[in-house]
């Protein structure tokens, strides 16, 4: 995360974490500052700030005391809905300097002096989406307790972030570490030279973009097929993502770039600091049914998901050394990131009992709209699921010279219509993979890269040459 704020200089906020908690009515301003005061004293990387080495590795200094500003906003009954907006667009825009002050930001929002919402924005250096999540709900049970007349509940046992620096350098930690390394050398060896087969066209003015298809659809078929083939609606959509992107590219497999929080052990499940680390995920889409996808894409994350801890400067060698005797870009090769930033993607307990008709029908009831645009980016594809009232949300992140706007749209629609076919007609994966309307653009890849036991990598006869076809 250091890497890639430090490559989007000076505009680091697009990574701002913002949580809002509503305090009880009645409960002083003293209070909540005290609280918020006891909370931050408690979690290290909320007082961490950071700075690279002399060997460049990102060091963190860790101040044992300090002053946190609170921000207090007072607004009339008739303009707290515009002061909070305001609040909320100056954090989302806000460049934290990691190496002079504190990742975190609080402002309390009043009306008339009566405190009504507490805001945090918290960079994600310092925390990952669940770290936020974790900090919104120790602040609230907190205030709730205040509120209640009763002591601030103790703290949930946990792991600091300067503790696990310490446990990643102990051989138990490096003997982790190189497992991981390993096997990404050996996902590496089963890459396609791409994912996006076309030249770079010319892009946009504003050459990325981000688009949400809101689909009470994608919901519904996939709480479907989780049930049906017992695993997650997050395996469902990385299936059905997967067969629409090696349709377009005309690949065996997709490799996906996906996020592991690294919060299976108790030590670390209540831990506020960003402990997500890339995955790679490689999904095959050889076999003759949908389920195969399915049970591919969920084999191969679950094995990933064993090896999501690792040196970050020893993937760095690993991605710079492959890169280099396997003659391709990675940064093609691994276009895609998939991210589900959902608490529970188990399936509906009503699922089986869903009519067909009604998911069909859903699709009607879909909606894709732009909402952002950037001049730069370091990513290129970037699908990230969250969730909707009675909805699933499918933002996707797209860098238009690899696909147009119009092309964007009709790739996130179509993961909708193949989890839709899939959960009400069809398991033919060559019938499904009609329902998309995209035509191989290329032929396969030629003879595959092999990987030895040892996960060593070599190459026989990869033939990199694509035939288009009309």
């Amino acid at each position: 995360m250091w890497d890639i704020m430090a490559w989007m200089e000076p505009d680091t906020h697009y990574h701002n974490i913002i949580q809002v908690v509503k305090p009880a009515d009645g409960l002083g301003l003293s209070t909540i500052v005290a609280t918020i005061g006891e909370i931050v004293s408690r979690h290290e990387s909320l007082r961490t700030r950071y700075r690279p080495g002399a060997d460049g590795r990102l060091l963190q200094i860790l101040d044992p005391e300090g002053d946190l500003p609170v921000e207090i906003h007072d607004a009339s009954p008739q303009d707290a809905e515009e002061r909070c907006q305001a609040i909320e667009d100056d954090f989302a825009t806000h460049n934290f300097d990691h190496t002079t002050g504190w990742p975190l930001r609080v402002a309390v929002g009043s009306v008339d002096g009566q405190p009504k919402l507490v805001m945090l924005v918290v960079s994600h250096l310092a925390a990952d989406f669940l770290s936020s999540r974790i900090l919104r709900d120790e602040l609230d049970r907190a205030l709730a307790a205040a509120a209640a007349g009763q002591p601030m509940p103790p703290p949930v046992e946990h792991r600091e972030l300067i503790e696990q620096a310490e446990f990643e350098r102990s051989p138990k930690g490096q003997a982790i570490s190189d497992r991981s390394v390993r096997y990404w050398r050996s996902q590496l060896a089963l890459v396609p030279p791409k994912v996006f087969p076309d030249p770079p066209g010319p892009g946009e003015p504003m050459r990325y973009r981000r688009g949400v298809l809101r689909s009470p659809a994608v919901a519904l078929a996939s709480s479907v097929l989780a049930e049906r083939y017992q695993t997650s609606t997050t395996v469902a959509i990385l299936a059905a993502t997967a067969v629409v992107l090696t349709q377009r590219g005309g690949w065996p497999r997709c490799p996906f770039q996906m996020m592991i929080s690294n919060r299976f052990t108790k030590d670390l499940r209540y831990t506020i600091g960003n402990l997500t680390q890339t995955l790679l995920t490689t999904v095959d889409v050889t076999g003759p049914r949908f389920r195969d996808v399915i049970r591919s894409a969920w084999s191969s994350s679950m094995q990933s998901y064993r090896h999501g801890q690792y040196d970050t400067y020893g993937l760095a060698q690993l991605r710079s050394d492959t890169a280099r005797d396997l003659g391709i870009d990675l940064d093609g090769a691994l276009a895609v990131y998939f991210n589900d930033l959902r608490a529970d993607t188990s399936p509906s307990p009503q699922a089986s009992r869903v009519p067909a008709d009604e998911i069909r029908a859903a699709i009607s009831r879909s909606h894709f709209e732009w909402t952002e645009q950037w001049h730069r980016e370091n990513m290129r594809f970037f699908l990230r699921i969250t969730e909707a009232p009675g909805a699933v949300n499918l933002s996707t992140f797209v860098d238009t010279t690899l696909l147009p706007p119009p092309d964007a749209i009709e790739l996130v629609k179509s993961i909708e219509r193949i989890l839709v076919s899939a959960a009400t007609e069809e398991d033919d994966l060559a019938k499904l993979r009609a329902v998309t309307g995209i035509s191989p653009l290329t032929a396969a890849i030629g003879e595959p890269v092999r990987c030895s036991s040892t996960g060593d990598v070599s190459v026989e006869n990869r033939d990199d040459k694509r035939e288009q076809k009309r």
